[in-house]
């Protein structure tokens, strides 16, 4: 289940003992076709209709509410179900959204209880009430989410069919696989390149799948990042994008807040095939998938939104390969969302430590997102956000936010370059330090910020220049090696 996406708002509170049935409601209840039609109304199917519709009514308010319905609410609930203008899901909803019920303060085990009653028409099994309790309790789905997975569930369908009303909730995708890897390699063709599958290709599919060559992660990677379907994707709206990675890794339709929730994503974003890639193919419920038809899932495969510039890799082994070793011997690390800061103006250190900010923390996460490739150590995220900052930052203005002011921004001065680069480490669980100090090509008097980060108790300095001032970049070069950095009165390096 892909139940990680925040669920739409609920319906509209009503309160239903104050429910009272226009004259035009009325009059769309006598006759939900039209006399003007020419269309034949039977009665006999209409009674049959009401009937149903107050039974499923009267049922809501049973299980719900724990009393018969109030005539005029039985009236009104009917009326919106007869015709098929609401369906069962949205009665539901919108009966347990009225103060009598919402006072109940229901906990997640009273709660669930009455969906179970609902939704199955049946108490809870243990072993699937634990999965669903342990997950509300937990806060990895809310009720929400519950709700619209239990409306997805053939019980329910087959309940509302008995009252021959609408169910409402996921709809299923009405295209028939097989199970098996032969099912989810057709549906690999057909729901992502459009067409059925060649029998050369499903062959070599089914084979590397079966022999475990490949994962379904690394399956589907192969397919979203062909030319066949790039192509095809340029000419796509966001609406039949997002359906299309719907069918592929869930194998079923949109529920409609996660596809608004996608398609605003996807009309944003610069590269809307990695977007959805990354999103849907880490997703439990695609996971779920491949482990009932047989396939490994395999572990996260991401497509760059942003492609690294080539010539990265020119300057990480040249200019910063040593550095990079160094972070990378490091273990045990231990990710943090503080940073130390230090001040060496005077004749001793003054330390302080800070909380990095969360919009910073969220400014480096989506940097992460866009530019890092999954293959990357913690050494090479670290030099590479030093070549991106070095090679994209202005020397100008800047603000407390530092990861802000830096990938976002593009602006700052020294505070913003390193400052980024302090608080990067210290979520990767190194030790870092902002140093406020000076050196010695700054002007008599005027301050320097740059980064420490500690190896075995020993510091090592991380310098993010700019080209207004200079190059002068080191990346994790001990004090020995570097140019007058002055500390509490006394020149390093």
């Amino acid at each position: 289940m892909f139940r990680k996406i925040a669920l739409g708002a609920a319906s509209a509170m009503i309160a239903v003992s104050v429910l009272v049935p226009s004259a035009t409601v009325l009059a769309d209840m006598r006759d939900p076709i039209g006399v003007g039609s020419g269309l034949f109304f039977f009665e006999e199917k209409k009674d049959d209709e009401e009937e149903g519709a107050k039974g499923f009514v009267s049922r809501i308010y049973t299980i719900a509410l724990g009393r018969d319905p109030e005539e005029e609410g039985l009236n009104y609930w009917t009326g919106l179900l007869m015709g098929q203008k609401n369906t069962g899901l949205e009665i539901f909803k919108s009966i347990t959204n009225c103060p009598e019920f919402t006072d109940k303060n229901l906990n997640n085990e009273e709660y669930l209880k009455v969906l179970y009653k609902v939704f199955f028409d049946r108490e809870p099994e243990s072993a699937g009430f634990e999965f669903w309790y342990n997950d509300l309790e937990d806060g990895l789905l809310s009720k929400d989410d519950v709700l619209w997975e239990f409306a997805g569930s053939d019980e329910w369908h087959k309940i509302c069919d008995g009252y021959g009303i609408l169910p409402g909730g996921p709809t299923k995708v009405t295209t028939s696989y097989d199970s098996g890897i032969e099912g989810f390699v057709k549906r690999l063709y057909d729901g992502c390149l459009g067409r059925p599958a060649d029998e050369d290709g499903l062959k070599f599919w089914v084979n590397d799948l079966s022999q475990k060559n490949v994962t379904g992660k690394k399956a589907a990677y192969g397919f979203f990042t062909s030319d066949e379907f790039k192509t095809a994707a340029k000419d796509m709206t966001p609406e039949e994008l997002v359906r299309r990675y719907y069918n592929v890794f869930l194998n079923r339709e949109p529920e409609s807040s996660g596809e608004a929730f996608w398609v605003e994503t996807v009309s944003k974003s610069v590269n809307p095939v990695a977007e959805l890639f990354n999103g849907f193919s880490d997703s439990q419920e695609f996971t779920d998938l491949c482990v009932a038809n047989g396939i490994e899932p395999g572990e996260s495969v991401r497509i760059n939104i942003v492609a690294p510039d080539p010539a990265y890799d020119r300057f990480k082994d040249y200019y910063l390969y040593d550095g990079v070793t160094k972070l990378d011997l490091v273990t045990n690390l231990q990710p943090k969302t503080t940073y130390k800061f230090c001040n060496v103006q005077g004749s001793e250190r003054v330390w302080e430590e800070r909380t990095i900010p969360e919009a910073d923390i969220k400014a480096i996460n989506n940097f992460a997102a866009t530019y890092f490739d999954p293959s990357w150590t913690n050494g090479e995220k670290a030099s590479f956000l030093l070549y991106w900052v070095h090679n994209n930052m202005v020397y100008s203005g800047g603000t407390s936010n530092f990861a802000v002011s830096a990938l976002e921004d593009k602006s700052g001065q020294c505070a913003q370059y390193n400052g980024v680069m302090v608080e990067f480490l210290c979520l990767l669980g190194y030790d870092a330090v902002l140093i406020q100090g000076s050196r010695g090509r700054s002007a008599p008097g005027a301050q320097h910020y740059w980064c420490e980060v500690y190896i075995d108790g020993e510091p090592y300095v991380v310098e993010v220049g700019n080209t207004k001032d200079g190059n002068w970049n080191y990346f994790v070069e001990p004090y020995c090696y570097t140019s007058k950095f002055i500390v509490c009165g006394q020149v390093m390096g």
